[in-house]
């Protein structure tokens, strides 16, 4: 039952470090697209693969889209979500 346990535990974690994690929004600077309080799945390997606490990423496929609605830390920690958008020029 122990090991049971401990195996569900180290997977539910992985599964959070690598591939899937639960934010809630916090703000209304999306409104209306997502309202403030609303919980939202972030996936992981969206971009690429990366170890959990670094900033770049060791195996990318792909680079956000316009209009990709993205989650990342702001210079001053916080957990930030915007809509991506392309710079013309």
């Amino acid at each position: 039952m122990t090991k049971a346990i401990l195996g569900a535990f180290v997977t539910a974690l992985l599964i959070k470090l690598f591939l899937f994690d639960f934010i809630i929004a916090e703000g209304n600077s999306m409104e209306p697209s997502i309202p403030n309080g609303t919980v939202l799945i972030v996936n992981r390997m969206q971009y690429g693969f990366r170890l959990p606490g670094q900033s770049g990423y060791l195996i990318r496929w792909s680079d956000p889209r316009q209009g990709d609605i993205v989650v990342f830390y702001t210079p001053s920690g916080s957990m930030a979500v915007k809509r991506s958008y392309s710079v013309i020029g």
